[in-house]
């Protein structure tokens, strides 16, 4: 699944190209990954459920002209996170100290575009069964964590459409942030209905 490619609306860095694809296995899908890549030329590629783990070396599934910092599952299979972009570009991974749900796999960095220009970027896993108050209180741990311009991306499995539904018991409160993607994600093959689970938040 990918979400439709982005520009960064981040103040003067619309010209950075990002992707977001939940991928269920990097090893899997190389082909269709550079693939993708090749198309686009993203500078930024945002992956959640990666399936990787400690025995997987980068090099095994690293495109031509990237570098990648992941966040793997430790113990268990399945899930993890991970960022890819251009090796020109200077990223560092930063400490993840959020107290979050042990089935939540977060990948934070910081993109330095000049020395007074940094963009937080974090990369999201949630499972199945996430809420919005729970994600509300990471949103609102983000937005007072980091005060610089910041982007959260990734597979939320919270439905977009219902949060902006009626009853209002389902709004959920973004504390400030701006969610871009506003066409489905995802469908089911049975019911046809559409789903935005894959959603991209920057700061306004």
């Amino acid at each position: 699944n990918i979400t439709p490619p982005l520009p960064s609306s981040l103040g003067k860095t619309n010209h950075l190209l990002m992707l977001n694809i939940n991928i269920r296995s990097i090893k899997n899908k190389i082909p269709e990954l550079q693939a993708t890549i090749a198309h686009y030329s993203p500078d930024i590629v945002a992956l959640t459920e990666t399936w990787l783990n400690k025995n997987i070396a980068n090099s095994e599934v690293l495109p031509t002209g990237y570098s990648i910092i992941r966040q793997d599952r430790p113990l268990r299979k399945g899930g993890g996170t991970a960022l890819l972009y251009k090796s020109n570009l200077t990223v560092r991974q930063l400490p993840n100290s959020y107290p979050s749900p042990n089935n939540w796999d977060i990948l934070i960095s910081q993109l330095q575009l000049h020395p007074k220009k940094v963009i937080t970027i974090i990369v999201i896993y949630i499972p199945p069964g996430n809420t919005p108050a729970s994600l509300e209180d990471f949103l609102s741990w983000c937005s007072s964590t980091y005060s610089q311009e910041t982007l959260i991306l990734g597979d939320f499995n919270l439905d977009w459409f219902t949060c902006i539904s009626e009853p209002p018991s389902n709004l959920i409160n973004l504390h400030g942030y701006q969610q871009l993607v506003q066409i489905p994600t995802r469908c089911d093959k049975k019911s046809k209905r559409e789903f935005i689970l894959d959603w991209v938040l920057t700061t306004p």
